[in-house]
């Protein structure tokens, strides 16, 4: 199983825009998180970052383009011990049913959830234990694998908005996490 996954960037832009882009990606790094393209990428998710850019005069006169990849570090992969289907194991833990962690997810969503609806930033170590059970999840194959980018990147913009003691990013992030869930529900449950 993969432990880390690239996302690209690239694009086209003029040479004088090239200083302020990478000054915007400096400052959202600075910040906790990198965002390309719709994808929100936690500082501390981030094994590696490359930024390149090509001059071709012929194919783009007075632009370039820029390419940034990050590599994003996954779950650790499940343990090869396993005996039983459904169940996975990674280092360190004990063996958890898929429904059972589903529970949890769903108690410790509501938590968070009723702390953002009653006006208060959700709690950060919740949010990672949240974020935590969002990673294992996505190590079971079969269960909405095509959504899960895009779920773990909305994970990880509640984690950040957490950290900043974002109210309004912790309720924008959790509002997208819901839809995410119950679009996944209806077409994989």
């Amino acid at each position: 199983m993969k432990t880390q996954k690239e996302h690209t960037l690239k694009k086209i832009i003029s040479r004088h825009e090239l200083p302020a882009l990478l000054r915007a990606m400096a400052g959202e790094m600075g910040n906790g998180a990198l965002t390309l393209g719709d994808v929100s990428i936690p500082m501390d998710e981030i094994s590696g970052f490359r930024v390149s850019f090509t001059f071709d005069e012929r194919k783009h006169p007075g632009s370039l383009v820029l390419k940034a990849t990050v590599t994003r570090k996954l779950c650790p992969p499940a343990d090869e011990h396993n005996d039983s289907a459904g169940e996975i194991r990674p280092p360190g833990a004990r063996k958890v049913k898929y429904k059972k962690l589903k529970k949890s997810m769903d108690k410790n969503f509501r938590r968070l959830w009723n702390s953002v609806k009653k006006g208060n930033p959700p709690d950060p170590g919740m949010v990672r234990e949240f974020r935590a059970e969002c990673e294992l999840m996505t190590t079971y194959p079969g269960k909405g694998d095509r959504l899960y980018e895009e779920f773990l990147s909305s994970v990880g913009s509640l984690r950040v908005a957490a950290d900043h003691k974002d109210l309004d990013g912790s309720l924008t992030a959790m509002k997208t996490i819901r839809d995410q869930k119950n679009r996944c529900h209806r077409k994989y449950r």
